[in-house]
């Protein structure tokens, strides 16, 4: 099982993780990348919401959501800021934490839109 998110601290993680990263780097990862992976992420999610399944992820939803771990890790080899970002954020871990769970999956996503907003709201381009 990999690294796990807390329901109740994964905004404030999110925030604190923005706002150290606009410390370290004048410059963010681009909205344009960062959208890219939170829309790899929305299909998933309305076909995780819609399901039938009340508690666990299909097999072709965690096959999905593997996927999207792998494009993560293509995007960060080819742009460093897209690198720190990922490494900061953990969102390739997290990813691994889900296992097939539908609870921790929502969360995921939960936590990747906070990502998006605090990087709007601190000024990401």
């Amino acid at each position: 099982m990999g690294k796990s998110l807390n329901e109740n601290t994964y905004v404030e993680e999110a925030e604190q993780i923005i706002q150290i990263l606009k410390q370290e780097n004048k410059r963010l990862i681009s909205t344009s990348k960062l959208r890219n992976i939170l829309s790899m992420l929305a299909g998933l999610y309305n076909r995780v919401v819609h399901s039938q399944e009340k508690n666990t992820l299909e097999k072709d939803i965690q096959s999905d959501l593997k996927y999207c771990k792998m494009r993560c890790a293509y995007e960060a080899g080819r742009d460093p800021e897209v690198r720190k970002f990922v490494d900061k954020t953990h969102i390739m871990e997290y990813i691994d934490g889900i296992g097939n769970s539908k609870e921790r999956f929502i969360l995921y996503y939960r936590y990747v839109e906070a990502l998006v907003a605090y990087h709007k709201y601190y000024g990401g381009e």
